[in-house]
C-alpha cells in the first residue's frame, strides 16, 4: 500500500500525516481500506461506563456509514440520551493556517451560513438546516477532534462516538458504534423512562452467525465494493470490483425474489419483521447506487431502479417502515458530498439532477397485500 511511507514517517516524527481513502491505494492500484484506530467499548465497570449525557455522535449524512449509526441511534431511541452533530457535506481545508497542509474532511457549518465552495473554488453549496454543529467542543473541523484526543493514525473519519467526560475518541468503527448503540444503554434507557428502545434488536443472538455470513460477502464486495469501484487507478483492480459487486447484488436480488414471493409481508435480510445492523448498511448503500455509484464511481452494468426490483422492494421497506432510517437519508446531503468534494473526479462541482427511484412509489399497493 501507498500507506507505507506515510506510516513510516508517522512513527519517525511521532505526528500523524493527515490523510484519506482517496490515498489508501495498493501497489496494484485497488483501494485497499486502511481499519479504524479506535476500537474502546462502552461498558460498566470499564473506561467508558454507560451514562446519559456522556457521550457524543458526530456523523456526516452523505456517509454510509456514519448515516447507520445515525438511524441506529434513533430507532434505539437514544437520541435524547446521546447527543450528535452533523457535518457540512462539501469537504474543506482542515488546516488554513498552514499552506503545506493539503487536506480536506469534513467541517461544521451552522444553518443559514454563506454556502460553501469545494476546495478549487468552484460551485454554490448551500448550508441548510440539516446541519447541526459541534455543541460538545466547539470544534469547526472533525480533524480538530481527532486532534483533541491525541490520535495518531491521521484518518479523521465519521462517525465518530465521542466521550464528553473524558474529551477522548470512544470507537471510530461503524460497525462496532453499532453494536455499542445496540447493547451497551438498555439500563440507561430504562432509567430514562424510554424503554422501547431495548425492544429493538438490531443484534439478535440467534441470528448473530447468518448476518455474520452475510457480512462476509456483503461489506467486501458491496459496501466496501463501491469504493473499491470509485477509488481504483487501475482498469482490471476496477473491472475485478465491478464484476464481483454485480455477482452479490445478483445473489442478493435472487434471495430477496424467493421470500417476496410468500404471502406475507415483504421481510428483511434475514426473514426477521424488524431490521438488523445487517439491513441497515445494505440499505445505506443501496439507497446511493443509482444516484452517485452509478454515475460517480462507474458503477454502471446496471440500476437498482431498473434491473433490481427484489432491492428496489427492500429499499422501500427500510425506508417506509423505519421512520429512523428514513430521517438518516438525506439525498441532498449525499448527493452534495461525493459530487463535490473530490475535485479529482469531479472538477467542477455539478451535480446531477436525479435523485434514483423513488422510495414511496407503489408503497400503497405493498401495503395492501399484507
Amino acid at each position: 500500500m501507498t500507506m507505507t511511507n506515510k506510516d513510516t514517517a508517522t512513527k519517525l516524527n511521532s505526528k500523524p500525516i493527515p490523510h484519506t481513502g482517496l490515498d489508501e491505494i495498493g501497489e496494484e492500484g485497488s483501494f485497499k481500506r486502511s481499519p479504524s484506530s479506535h476500537t474502546s467499548t462502552i461498558e460498566p465497570g470499564g473506561r467508558f461506563e454507560p451514562e446519559a449525557n456522556r457521550y457524543h455522535l458526530y456523523v456526516a449524512h452523505a456517509c454510509p456509514w456514519a448515516a447507520g449509526t445515525l438511524a441506529a441511534l434513533k430507532y434505539k431511541g437514544l437520541d435524547g440520551i446521546i447527543g450528535h452533530s452533523v457535518v457540512h457535506p462539501t469537504w474543506a481545508k482542515t488546516n488554513e493556517n498552514d499552506p503545506s497542509d493539503a487536506h480536506c474532511g469534513w467541517h461544521f457549518r451552522n444553518p443559514g451560513d454563506d454556502p460553501v465552495s469545494n476546495i478549487l473554488g468552484h460551485g454554490s453549496f448551500e448550508c441548510d438546516d440539516a446541519l447541526v454543529p459541534d455543541t460538545a467542543n466547539g470544534a469547526k473541523t472533525v480533524r480538530e477532534l481527532y486532534e483533541l484526543a491525541n490520535d495518531t493514525a491521521g484518518k479523521y473519519t465519521t462517525p465518530l462516538l465521542w466521550c464528553k467526560k473524558e474529551k477522548a475518541v470512544v470507537n471510530n468503527e461503524s460497525l462496532q458504534i453499532l453494536k455499542i448503540l445496540d447493547e451497551s444503554f438498555g439500563d440507561v434507557l430504562r432509567d430514562s423512562g424510554n424503554d422501547n428502545g431495548n425492544d429493538r434488536c438490531l443484534f439478535p443472538p440467534k441470528l448473530q452467525v447468518q448476518a455474520e455470513e452475510w457480512n462476509e460477502l456483503i461489506y467486501d464486495t458491496v459496501n466496501n465494493g463501491v469504493y473499491k469501484c470509485g477509488f481504483a487507478k487501475t482498469q482490471a483492480a476496477y473491472e475485478t470490483a465491478h464484476k464481483e459487486l454485480f455477482a452479490t447484488l445478483d445473489v442478493l436480488e435472487a434471495h430477496f425474489g424467493e421470500q417476496n414471493n410468500n404471502s406475507g409481508p415483504p421481510l428483511f435480510l434475514m426473514g426477521t419483521q424488524q431490521p438488523t445492523w445487517i439491513d441497515i448498511r445494505l440499505y445505506m448503500t443501496l439507497v446511493r447506487f443509482d444516484p452517485v455509484y452509478v454515475v460517480y464511481f462507474k458503477c454502471s452494468h446496471k440500476k437498482i431502479g431498473d434491473s433490481y426490483p427484489n432491492l428496489l422492494t427492500f429499499m422501500r421497506t427500510c425506508y417506509q417502515r423505519v421512520p429512523a432510517i428514513r430521517e438518516a437519508t438525506n439525498m441532498r446531503h449525499i448527493k452534495m458530498h461525493y459530487y463535490t468534494s473530490h475535485p479529482i473526479l469531479n472538477t467542477y462541482g455539478i451535480i446531477p439532477v436525479s435523485n434514483g427511484p423513488s422510495l414511496t412509489e407503489g408503497w400503497e399497493e405493498m401495503e395492501e397485500k399484507e
